[in-house]
């Protein structure tokens, strides 16, 4: 009995993490997960998901899902992306043009929410669900972004860490 039920849940797992992201290779499974807060306020909750679960490669797919915690203009978002760069010292010359694509990429944010980005190679998909909300075409916007959450000295280098 205890041999079916794990069976069972499993497969329910499985099936849950496909249907979660449909546009992504069946390969891809969770590596890490946070919830990020901010003064004590509950911001979002994060995971990082790639290929077999390994170490993210900025070369290989990587998603990250974020579930927001709270309501955020998307204006709000595109300024704490540019901060970020900034801060981590990523600005890079085509910078300002990316942020301008996504200022026309995202919406704004209702508590509950979720947002999801998928970098395979040099083309970034943003979306809502399963719905794309847009895509970013360059080679270097990928992994510029992304470092947002996982470079070392981001405010959230722990999704760097296996979790399972």
């Amino acid at each position: 009995m205890k041999k079916f039920l794990f069976l069972t849940t499993l497969f329910a797992l499985l099936i849950s993490a496909e249907a979660k992201f449909k546009f992504a290779p069946a390969s891809i499974e969770r590596y890490s997960h946070l919830q990020f807060t901010w003064w004590g306020f509950k911001v979002y909750k994060a995971e990082i998901w790639t290929p077999k679960a390994q170490k993210p490669d900025f070369k290989d797919k990587i998603i990250l899902h974020i579930n927001y915690q709270r309501d955020i203009k998307s204006d709000k978002l595109i300024s704490s992306t540019r901060d970020e760069w900034k801060r981590l010292k990523l600005i890079r010359p085509e910078s300002e043009i990316w942020l301008l694509r996504l200022a026309r990429i995202w919406p704004d944010i209702k508590k509950g929410d979720s947002l999801t980005t998928y970098i395979n190679g040099n083309k970034t998909s943003f979306y809502q669900g399963d719905k794309l909300l847009g895509e970013v075409i360059d080679k270097n916007f990928g992994s510029t972004f992304i470092q947002i959450w996982l470079h070392k000295k981001s405010q959230t280098s722990e999704l760097l860490q296996r979790v399972k």
